[in-house]
């Protein structure tokens, strides 16, 4: 885990856990199915990424069905598409006046607005997505550039 690729793997479990503390207060994500898509995107992420670490950490990556890399690879890639919807569904749902508000409301208090947690949840899906991205990337690149 002391590469690149796995303290990629480190930061993205920790934004997640991030996006999950605005989850929790009051980000009122259950209002529409598609904001509760985001958060399925989020929480499988988050799950996946916590078992390549753990796998990592104590060496069984041998006792997977399929070579342990590719696997990553793949699921790397599935969690840049899943993300990639997420960071086009969790702001129209949020801050388009058709769903939800553009502009923070006025009536809301400092720390207890659930704007703020949307906002919050927004900004660490693209965060995540860039980390994901970023991932996949390296990956590749270490795999097909030789070295001299």
């Amino acid at each position: 885990m002391a590469t690149v690729s796995g303290l990629l793997k480190i930061v993205q479990a920790f934004v997640a856990c991030i996006i999950f503390g605005a989850l929790v207060n009051d980000s009122q994500y259950s209002n529409y199915v598609a904001t509760q898509w985001c958060v399925a995107v989020y929480s499988f992420c988050f799950v996946v990424t916590v078992v390549v670490v753990a796998f990592n950490v104590t060496g069984k990556t041998a006792t997977l069905w399929c070579p342990f890399e590719r696997f990553v690879v793949i699921y790397t890639f599935m969690a840049i598409l899943m993300y990639v919807s997420a960071a086009v569904i969790w702001p129209v749902f949020c801050f388009d006046s058709k769903y939800g508000s553009p502009g923070r409301p006025d009536q809301c208090s400092k720390g207890q607005c659930p704007w703020d947690s949307q906002l919050v949840i927004a900004i660490f899906t693209y965060v995540n997505l860039v980390l994901y991205t970023v991932d996949l990337a390296y990956s590749q690149r270490i795999r097909f550039v030789s070295h001299p």
